[in-house]
């Protein structure tokens, strides 16, 4: 049984990352931030709330370049995801706060539906076996 390296895996942008992982690690942060805020609501200073969120994009993009990488593309990529998520937390109270919803269901859909390079790239090995 092979043990995982959290840090590794949440706090590098390097090697790969299949999609099972890539929709485990975005649940486990989403599932983190809901119960932030369910916890603390509007009673915690806001100075934690930016410590927290701040690390948890940190993480997201790391995910991100992950599995970016797997598809073949550059990690670099990830700060539009990213962006649009820091955008969209809110519900959208204009047109103005569509855009990035947009962003975030086509990065989840090339991301979390479409099968990474069969053969190893430039970013890593191939994550299937042979």
């Amino acid at each position: 049984m092979t043990r995982i390296d959290w840090t590794e895996l949440l706090f590098s942008s390097t090697g790969r990352l299949g999609r099972t992982g890539f929709l485990g690690l975005t649940t486990l942060l989403l599932v983190l931030a809901v119960a932030f805020e369910s916890m603390t609501g509007d009673r915690a200073p806001g100075w934690i709330g930016w410590i927290f969120y701040a690390a948890l994009m940190f993480c997201w993009a790391c995910i991100l370049s992950k599995r970016l990488h797997d598809r073949g593309n550059r990690g670099w990529w990830a700060f539009l995801p990213v962006w649009a998520l820091w955008v969209a937390w809110s519900p959208p109270h204009d047109l103005a706060q569509v855009p990035p919803f947009v962003i975030l269901a086509a990065t989840f859909m090339y991301l979390g539906l479409v099968p990474g390079q069969r053969a190893g790239n430039r970013f890593g090995p191939s994550l299937r076996p042979a």
